[in-house]
């Protein structure tokens, strides 16, 4: 009776767990949909009206811009629009990553098809880190700054938790990032082995209708 209690607590803690998540998960993806998106649309507004070229500018009445004043705002432009250009290119892989591997570390079951799409997102995540490393860390901290995602913060973790040492982006990433491939290829294996199991033991019940000892093996 104890574990059947037991059981059904632990079942209920899971079962909150999970709702918690969830609604997290539909909280960020709401807040990026509606605020961040709303603030991008914003700055992108304000970015065009910044000319590529100001030899062909001609100034609004009673505005008087100095060759500084034009440099830096040609600057902010090159920048916010190489920041946005950047979110746009990995943000899917980003977020898709670090929501299934929190599953994947709590050992919940997730669907394979969403497996392999995050090890296909890893290893391209991976291979553009060749050419893209500190942008790619510039992104991830300006991701966290704005709440959209925590993933530079879940790989410092993750690397002081499990390696014991503080997390060196600039030699750790691509380390961190093929760990969690492997993580990942393990938890589709077991996941196939538990459908698996479940399956046969199904299959077989049928013929083992009474267990056959008092500890109920059948």
């Amino acid at each position: 009776m104890k574990k059947n209690y037991a059981s059904a607590a632990n079942s209920g803690v899971i079962s909150e767990i999970i709702r918690l998540e969830s609604g997290y998960i539909s909280a960020r993806t709401d807040y990026y949909r509606y605020v961040i998106r709303s603030e991008d649309k914003d700055m992108l507004s304000k970015m065009i009206k910044i000319p590529d070229n100001w030899e062909n500018y001609t100034p609004d009445s009673g505005v008087k811009l100095t060759e500084s004043m034009k440099k830096r705002l040609s600057d902010i432009k090159r920048k916010m629009s190489w920041e946005l250009k950047l979110q746009s290119l990995y943000i899917i892989y980003i977020t898709s990553i670090e929501n299934v591997f929190l599953s994947v570390l709590q050992q919940r079951h997730c669907n394979g098809h969403e497996l392999e799409d995050v090890k296909d997102s890893l290893n391209n995540l991976n291979m553009e880190l060749d050419g893209e490393l500190m942008n790619i860390k510039h992104l991830l901290l300006t991701l966290a700054k704005r709440s959209i995602s925590d993933f530079y913060y879940l790989v410092s973790a993750y690397c002081k938790f499990f390696y014991k040492k503080n997390f060196v982006y600039e030699s750790d990433i691509s380390n961190v990032l093929n760990e969690f491939i492997k993580i990942i290829s393990q938890q589709d294996n077991f996941c196939i082995s538990l459908e698996s199991f479940i399956r046969y033991q199904s299959e077989i019940s049928q013929f083992f209708q009474e267990s056959s000892n008092e500890l109920g093996w059948r």
